[in-house]
Formats: structure tokens, C-alpha cells, sequence
């Protein structure tokens, strides 16, 4: 996809070996012992970021808010706007990650349309899914 940096995924990965002093805070919904990953790579499964989530009950948007990632995005230092690409004619100069629905809506973020209800859509909407397997695939 052009323009596409990499996807963006997070994954609740269970902690097995979890010490007990550290067992209260480390707990998911439900009630394991687990933590939060952010991981962002690219279509070669090359690991970019990788932010493991602090103790408490995280979700995807709690560690967003707390990655390095977003808080690079929000004082503007990232992503680079120097780059350009051309996609259907035009030239674009914002580049994004794919990441799921449960993400906010930036621009940053290529997410997949709910109801794909054009050919041009659901292409899209398979595209996306394909390019995010990448950073499923790292867990």
C-alpha cells in the first residue's frame, strides 16, 4: 500500500510466570495475569516499535495513549511530512500505519471500512487486512 509505514497491533500476551508481589497489577479483564503489547512492523515482519504496557487494566487505547509512538505523533515530531507519495493521481505528503477498529480515528491510522458496500471498499477493506496480518503474525 502506498504510504504505509507498517501496522500497528496490540495483543493482551499472557504472563505465565508472573511474580506474585506483581500479580495484582497485572491483571486483564479476565482476571489473568497478563500485559499489554504495542507492536508496529512492516509488510518484511521487521519490528519497528515494540512498548510493553504498564501495570493496570490496559486496553489497546490505554496503551496508545502512553506509547512512544502517540506521544511523538502529538508533539508533531512524527511522522515525517518531507516524504511524499502519489496514490489514485495525487500526491500525498501524511503517511499512516493500518491498524484495526478498535483504534481512535486519526489520520494516522488506515482502519478498515465497517460496511464495505462498494467493489472499491471491500478491496480496500482485504488490502488493509492483509498488510495488518504482518503485525499479527509477530506474536
Amino acid at each position: 500500500m502506498p504510504g504505509c509505514i507498517g501496522a500497528l497491533d496490540c495483543t493482551h500476551w499472557q504472563w505465565l510466570k508472573c511474580l506474585k508481589a506483581l500479580a495484582g497489577q497485572y491483571h486483564d479483564r479476565k482476571g489473568k495475569r497478563s500485559v499489554v503489547i504495542e507492536s508496529v512492523c512492516n509488510e518484511d515482519t521487521y519490528n519497528w516499535q515494540f512498548f510493553i504496557g504498564a501495570p493496570g487494566r490496559y486496553n489497546d487505547t490505554n496503551v496508545l495513549a502512553s506509547s512512544p509512538l502517540m506521544l511523538d505523533v502529538n508533539a508533531g515530531v512524527w511522522p515525517p511530512r518531507n516524504i511524499f507519495y502519489t496514490l489514485n493521481g495525487q500526491t500525498r505528503g501524511l503517511l499512516f500505519y493500518t491498524a484495526d477498529r478498535g483504534y481512535l480515528r486519526y489520520a494516522l491510522f488506515a482502519t478498515p471500512h465497517s460496511i464495505p458496500d462498494t467493489r472499491k471498499l471491500a478491496v480496500h477493506n482485504r488490502l488493509q487486512e492483509a498488510v495488518r496480518r504482518d503485525a499479527e503474525s509477530m506474536y
